[in-house]
C-alpha cells in the first residue's frame, strides 16, 4: 500500500469506525435488555477496537516509511494519524467499560 493511502487510512478509518459503532450503539441501547443485544454491542465495539489499533498500523509504518524521506508533511501526517488512531482506540475501551460493569436489566 503507498504512503499516501496507509495516511489516509491511519487518519480516516478509526474516526468513521467510531462514529458507525457509536450510531450502531446507540440504536441498540434502546433494546439493551432482550437476549443476545449485549453480546451485538461487544461485537461492534471489538470491531471498532480492531479498526482504530488497524489504522494505528498503517499510521506507524507510515510514520517509518515518512522518516526516510526527509519531508515534513508526510511525517507529520503519519504522526497525526498514528496519535489520532491511538486515541480513538482509548476511547474505545472507555466507551466498552460500562458495557463490562453497569447492569441496567438487573430488577
Amino acid at each position: 500500500m503507498s504512503l499516501a493511502k496507509r495516511q489516509a487510512a491511519a487518519l480516516f478509518l478509526p474516526a468513521l469506525a467510531w462514529a458507525l459503532g457509536f450510531q450502531v450503539n446507540y440504536l441498540l441501547a434502546t433494546s439493551y435488555c432482550r437476549p443476545n443485544v449485549k453480546f451485538w454491542m461487544y461485537v461492534v465495539q471489538a470491531l471498532v477496537l480492531s479498526s482504530a489499533l488497524a489504522g494505528a498500523y498503517a499510521g506507524l509504518s507510515a510514520w517509518i516509511e515518512a522518516r526516510s524521506l526527509r519531508r515534513e508533511r508526510p511525517v507529520f501526517l503519519a504522526v497525526l494519524g498514528l496519535a489520532s488512531s491511538a486515541l480513538i482506540a482509548l476511547l474505545a475501551v472507555a466507551q466498552w467499560l460500562p458495557l463490562l460493569w453497569l447492569k441496567p436489566c438487573a430488577h
